[in-house]
């Protein structure tokens, strides 16, 4: 029940430094704990609403967290990695954020010759 979604909150952990257990990242999103412990143990399955919340408190995509909770389809042309490379973004500070897009036009740039 829900385990890509599982292994991809663990994965989250390993990587983040502002949210590294389930308990943190329910208690950003204002959710029971029992929220990720009823589906780790495979009771019930973490329902649309509380995947929404939980990919607003770990800034990233809503469609993401729906697609990995197994509550909607991948929409055609979908790709994880953009949700990663915003995720990754919104964590950047905002005083940095104008020097990665730079970097990122130089490589799209550089492709295209």
């Amino acid at each position: 029940m829900q385990e890509k979604l599982l292994r991809w909150l663990d994965k989250q952990y390993e990587m983040r430094a502002d949210i590294k257990s389930d308990r943190q990242l329910l208690i950003k999103a204002g959710l029971s704990h029992s929220v990720i412990s009823k589906a780790r143990i495979g009771t019930q399955a973490i329902g649309p609403s509380a995947c929404i919340k939980m990919a607003d408190a770990l800034n990233v995509s809503q469609v993401s967290m729906l697609v990995m909770g197994e509550h909607i389809d991948e929409p055609d042309g979908w790709d994880e990695s953009g949700d990663r490379l915003l995720s990754l973004f919104a964590r950047i500070p905002e005083n940095e954020r104008d020097e990665v897009f730079a970097l990122l036009q130089a490589k799209v740039n550089r492709d295209k010759r």
